[in-house]
């Protein structure tokens, strides 16, 4: 489980932070991934250029991990039931090309996917990327636990989001009404930022 192992985790309030670049964010998630299970020995593999910002922050946490130049070549070099980090290194103006054929080797694997901005997804549509105007991002779960309740807001400047539908999303962006809290709730509009897709070990940003 993504949200019980990763998010309710000591460095959550890092993530609640919201820094400017969601892999930055994701580079911490992992390090908590890997302190909550007690797996120091753990390697995380990244699909990223050289010199990512999120390989930076790893290695400053200490966090052993591996990097390849395409996602089907880090899924291929990972350790069966490790994790595999697919980053956009393209954000905003390119999404992150994915091919079908890597999910189905990381379900063989039973790896454990975090891809960012992802150009498509098994299963699911996917539109054209947006860019935020009055909206602001929202807390849509109770999965992180008291640090992050549930219709908290939060501030993801010039965010660009791919719209899609998630049926438990994590984070939203949405147009809401509230200073910290969303008061009256998830709006009926709203778009997926963060979400675990059902029946895979796939987490999406």
């Amino acid at each position: 489980n993504w949200a019980g192992t990763a998010f309710n985790a000591p460095l959550l309030p890092a993530f609640g932070l919201l820094f400017h670049r969601w892999f930055i964010s994701s580079a911490l998630v992992f390090c908590c991934l890997a302190t909550a299970a007690g797996a120091q020995e753990t390697t995380l593999s990244l699909c990223c250029a050289r010199g990512n910002d999120l390989e930076s922050v790893l290695k400053k946490c200490g966090q052993r991990h591996a990097r390849s130049d395409t996602p089907l070549k880090a899924i291929e070099a990972a350790a069966p039931g490790s994790a595999v980090l697919i980053l956009a290194d393209g954000y905003p103006e390119k999404t992150t090309p994915v091919s079908p054929e890597i999910f189905g080797l990381a379900a063989r694997k039973n790896l454990r996917l975090y891809i960012e901005y992802p150009q498509m997804l098994p299963g699911l549509a996917i539109g054209v990327p947006q860019t935020i105007t009055w909206e602001r991002a929202m807390v849509a779960s109770d999965d992180f636990g008291a640090t992050l309740p549930q219709n908290k807001i939060l501030a993801l400047h010039d965010c660009h989001y791919i719209p899609m539908s998630a049926p438990h999303p994590l984070l939203v962006i949405a147009r809401v009404a509230g200073f910290d809290t969303a008061v009256y709730g998830l709006p009926k509009i709203s778009h997926p930022v963060l979400f675990e897709v059902p029946g895979q070990r796939l987490l999406v940003a």
